[in-house]
């Protein structure tokens, strides 16, 4: 990380990293001889050189983020399946999958490990966000804390026919029907710009939408293949360039100046890139794919030496970008998870090296700001040191500067990933079906009253207005749907006390096009104070062609062991908090259910589950529904209740219904839906 200021604290770091005259400030991680982490330096250890003149070190420090691990509670809980509060961020990280660059194998195998990352190694405190090369590149939309939009990000990934690794890279001939589209000439014209613009423009965008986003900050980038130079240049003799090191005759100046402005972008933004190849340990010998002629000895050596070049070759991209910011290049494994953990390892925590620049670090040649190299260095024996490699001499842009105007500020929380601003609010979007409308997300929304800022008027009631825009972003991040609408509140008496006592629950519909997984989002405006606040939560909108059963949202509703309705607020459906010894009512529309052909009713039965962090806690019967006199089938309503235990632990749960179609063909004879709530002690 580059950041140019004086004073800096801890809490500095979850902010946008700025550059002045004041300060360059560089993170450093520092590993023994067995590759652990030595956290008990002082600064007389270390040596810092700008351009290879040392530097006086003026700030220094070691920040753990072990430390600042969030830990559960009622509030938050340990489960990571709702937006999460910005203090509450431990780590950022932007899991980069190179479709471009991808086999069919390696992508069969990423899509396996990244499952088993986001069930098994995400750890409460991660934002994270799945991204592909060649998907949508609204990167900021994409992070979140929920497992199962992440979930379905990672379903998303599948093997590109276009991919670099399946174009002619080491040991793969190319398409026909790429031979066919495209001349000799226009080959590599074409592989150049899949890699320039699609993998290179990914990367940066991903960093770009890092920049504000706190915790310690990372992108692991997932490629078979991230070449820099021409093939028979990239080594000499077979002998590996280092990050960092210039190659002889670089494949493209264009391609080497876009990849030292990532890696500026990288220090003003303070991300970390990890590069992980997952095409495993390779056999650099002759195989059955490369189909050997036979020839003399000299011929045959010289084609394994190419291949072995080939291979060293594809890993430069990504050996490059490690190497300049300060990460890890993990590739000859065959266990990519296993990487992943070294990755989660090595973000445990790091060092904080500043010093003052000289006033020549701004200066310009020929209009142009000059690059300037960093190196770290420890005076301790058998130590080593990774940290950034420099930065450019130009000041950074005011991107947090607050946006005075409302429609800016509005945006601004709708777009973040985290339940954040001046107005709390409580979203809960439910997928029901209109028969006018047709599919529709049903929002309820419980807004604190005391953030509002009531006008009182002429007539003793109290007024507000409140601007409210939805969006739903798909698992590729891309808004899918926007709506909005402009609510005029005005209360009299007791009303107003009770909104100030209970707060206020509005529902608003939101209409959706298609099927997917979503993340939706809700953001409110006080006109009368220019307050802001934002909610999102996970929601799937189910594929409701050719007949296939689905589930409505599910309502729940919290009943005291008296059996009455419970008066506290936080257990309406809106909010979704309950007490131990709470009994959980809950209801839900059962669509397309098919009816027997004699009978012309349904058959459907129900199972409910109760789930903590993905781990079974309760699991029902499978009961038949009851569909008694009504008449819309294909609209089946169900209901039940759950009681909590009278010493339920507390923390975040998911009450999830599973739906059996016992009249439908065995395909489309499942579904199930759920929905979280909490337990306050």
């Amino acid at each position: 990380m580059i950041l140019l200021r004086a004073g800096i604290c801890q809490e500095a770091l979850d902010k946008t990293i700025r550059i002045n005259v004041n300060l360059v400030q560089v993170d450093a991680i520092v590993t023994d001889a067995k590759g652990r982490q030595v956290t008990d330096l002082a600064s007389e250890d270390f040596e810092i050189l700008q351009d290879g003149e040392p530097q006086k070190i003026t700030h220094f420090s070691y920040i753990s983020t072990e430390s600042s691990r969030p830990a559960p509670s009622a509030a938050n809980g340990s489960r990571s399946a709702r937006a999460t509060n910005r203090d509450q961020v431990r780590r950022t990280i932007a899991v980069v999958v190179d479709d471009l660059g991808l086999s069919f194998e390696s992508t069969v195998r990423v899509r396996d490990a990244l499952r088993k990352f986001v069930k098994e190694q995400m750890a409460p405190g991660d934002l994270v966000a799945i991204i592909r090369t060649s998907g949508g590149m609204s990167a900021l939309e994409q992070f979140t804390t929920d497992k199962r939009q992440l979930s379905a990000a990672i379903d998303r990934i599948h093997f590109n026919a276009l991919a670099r690794a399946a174009m002619g890279e080491p040991g793969r001939p190319v398409p026909k029907e790429v031979q066919i589209r495209l001349s000799v000439n226009d080959l590599d014209e074409f592989r150049e710009t899949v890699f320039a613009v699609g993998t290179l423009g990914a990367i940066r965008f991903v960093v770009d939408g890092l920049r504000n986003l706190p915790g310690r900050k990372s992108v692991i980038f997932l490629s078979d293949t991230f070449r820099l130079f021409e093939r028979d240049a990239a080594f000499e003799k077979g002998v590996k360039s280092q990050p960092g090191q210039n190659a002889p005759r670089q494949r493209d100046e264009k391609v080497m100046s876009s990849l030292r402005q990532i890696t500026d972008l990288c220090n003003r933004a303070s991300v970390v890139v990890y590069a992980i190849d997952p095409r495993g340990i390779l056999t650099l010998g002759f195989t059955a794919a490369d189909q050997p002629q036979a020839g003399d000895g000299p011929a045959i050596a010289a084609r394994l030496s190419e291949k072995s070049e080939e291979y060293w070759a594809s890993q430069a991209g990504s050996d490059w970008l490690a190497g300049e910011t300060g990460g890890l290049s993990i590739h000859d494994t065959n266990d990519i998870n296993l990487g992943l953990r070294r990755v989660l390892q090595d973000q445990s925590g790091y060092y904080l090296i500043g010093y003052t620049p000289a006033e020549s670090t701004f200066a310009t040649k020929a209009g142009r700001p000059l690059f300037h190299k960093i190196r770290v260095q420890v005076k301790r024996r058998s130590l080593r040191v990774r940290t950034r490699t420099g930065f450019f001499g130009v000041p950074d842009r005011d991107d947090l500067a607050a946006k005075t105007n409302g429609s800016g500020q509005l945006m601004a929380a709708l777009t973040s990933p985290f339940n954040e601003g001046q107005i709390h609010l409580r979203l809960t979007p439910l997928f029901f079906v209109s028969e006018k409308k047709g599919p529709l997300v049903h929002a309820l929304i419980h807004i604190n009253g005391h953030d509002l800022a009531f006008a009182e008027e002429p007539d003793g009631s109290r007024k507000a207005v409140l601007d409210v825009v939805m969006m739903s972003y798909g698992d590729n991040g891309a808004p899918a749907d926007r709506s909005g609408e402009i609510l005029k509140i005005q209360l009299h008496g007791e009303e107003y006390q009770q909104a100030l006592v209970n707060g206020l629950v509005f529902t608003l519909d939101h209409h959706v096009t298609k099927a997917g997984a979503y993340q939706f989002r809700c953001a409110v405006m006080d006109a009368g104070s220019m307050k802001v606040g934002s909610a999102s939560e996970f929601i799937e909108v189910p594929d409701l062609g050719r007949g296939r059963l689905a589930l409505s949202g599910i309502l729940i509703h919290g009943f005291k062991a008296s059996g009455q309705s419970a008066p506290n607020p936080l257990e309406s459906p809106a909010v979704r908090i309950f007490k131990p010894g709470d009994r959980i009512e809950w209801e839900v529309t059962i669509l397309n259910a098919q009816v027997d052909g004699v009978t012309q009713r349904p058959d459907v039965s129900l199972q409910v589950r109760l789930l903590r962090d993905g781990q079974e806690e309760y699991t029902g019967k499978l009961l038949p529904v009851d569909a008694g006199k009504q008449a819309d089938v294909k609209h089946l309503w169900a209901g039940g209740s759950l009681r909590l235990g009278s010493k339920m632990a507390a923390g975040d749960y998911e009450l999830e219904l599973l739906a059996v179609d016992q009249n439908s063909r065995q395909k489309y004879r499942n579904a199930k839906q759920s929905i979280g709530f909490s337990v306050s002690p």
